[in-house]
């Protein structure tokens, strides 16, 4: 019976999650013989988990497996004194000093487990584990944290099981080696600029990233990933910015949030759902009000408004354009159809960011930029 029902374990195994994983432990961490590898996984991410864990032992790791149950990380909120809290045991560091490698695999079965735990005791927990934190992203160990498809993130993202697998796989089962050299170029781009200015709807927000190297993330610390990101630099963040996506944080939505920056610091904060949330995580400590990073939403607000701009050609194609917006048109037609009926924008929202971020952007827009023209 045991071997009849491992039999049928690897036939229903979705090979995706086998690709993943080997991504995940060839690629992103890069798995060598001999390394010990953490894997830590929710319930539901158990098939990558075995998955990613079979992997490691073909490449002559040796994995530890290390699986979070349900609800209890509220019941730790819920019971732990102040000490507990605010104790960092041995084991806690010394479990990651005596690991090469760390995997993460995240497949929560309710985003909303700690929504009522007090914000300011988890604030307290993240300050006490902070040296295991820091140590990590010292890179003392190759670390790469991972969502796997369950139920729970299908339906935040409104769609079916299926169709969440399809779009989670779409954007991890991919060529990382030739992607990052794609990033690349963004990257050498972006570094030869010195401000950033963003205007829209309740938006108009400046910042430095003078002497502030991009940094190419390309599958080795996220999955998904893909994105080149800077830091601004610290005291250079001026306006105001609002977010039309909702921002989650420790279980939490928040919507509608407006953000003013003064010499790079929050010093007005607005939100329509959960602003008293947003409010304590500023407070949390005195880097919590400084600007983070940016350019993929930029490259998702240039994609977006492209192809509103070739929706709205199609209405009179009679008439024609430049060559330069007619080819950039023609470009647009092979990723993304014209919207006759109202569809799942999602594919094609990601497609457009893709051909904003492409590196092949013809010599006319390129001189746009003020990075370029410095270089004439």
């Amino acid at each position: 019976m045991t071997v009849q029902w491992v039999l049928w374990e690897v036939m229903l195994m979705d090979p995706r999650i086998e690709k993943l994983a080997e991504i995940l432990v060839d690629y992103s961490v890069g798995v060598s013989k001999g390394d010990v590898v953490m894997v830590g996984s929710d319930v539901d991410g158990a098939p990558l988990a075995k998955a990613v864990y079979r992997r490691v032992m073909q490449r002559g790791g040796f994995p530890r497996l290390k699986v979070y149950l349900p609800e209890v990380t509220r019941i730790y909120f819920e019971e732990a004194s102040d000490e507990q809290i605010g104790t960092l045991l041995p084991i806690d560091m010394d479990e990651y000093k005596a690991s090469q490698c760390l995997i993460r695999i995240s497949a929560p079965a309710n985003l909303a487990e700690t929504a009522n735990v007090e914000p300011g005791r988890q604030s307290a927990r993240s300050r006490t584990m902070k040296p295991v934190s820091d140590y990590v992203m010292a890179g003392k160990v190759r670390w790469c944290g991972c969502n796997f498809p369950c139920n729970a993130l299908a339906q935040k993202a409104e769609m079916s099981l299926e169709e969440y697998e399809d779009f989670v796989y779409g954007a991890t089962n991919v060529d990382w080696a030739a992607l990052s050299r794609e990033q690349d170029a963004i990257r050498q781009l972006f570094d030869g600029g010195r401000q950033v200015h963003l205007i829209g709807e309740g938006t108009d927000l400046t910042f430095s990233i003078e002497g502030r190297p991009g940094v190419n993330c390309d599958g080795h610390y996220n999955m998904p990933d893909g994105e080149v990101f800077y830091s601004p630099v610290e005291h250079s963040a001026e306006g105001y910015i609002t977010f039309s996506y909702p921002a989650i944080y420790m279980d939490r939505e928040v919507e509608g949030v407006r953000l003013t920056f003064s010499q790079g610091r929050v010093v007005e904060a607005r939100a329509a759902k959960n602003e008293e949330f947003l409010l304590k995580m500023l407070d949390t400590d005195p880097g919590a009000r400084r600007l983070g990073d940016m350019v993929r939403n930029a490259a998702v607000m240039v994609g977006i408004e492209a192809m509103a701009a070739a929706q709205g050609m199609e209405f009179d194609r009679s008439l024609k354009s430049s060559p330069l917006i007619e080819d950039q048109f023609a470009a647009i037609r092979q990723r993304v159809a014209y919207l006759e009926q109202d569809r799942f924008l999602a594919p094609d929202i990601e497609s457009m960011r893709e051909w904003a971020q492409q590196s092949t952007w013809p010599a006319p827009l390129l001189h746009c930029l003020p990075s370029h023209r410095r270089q004439e």
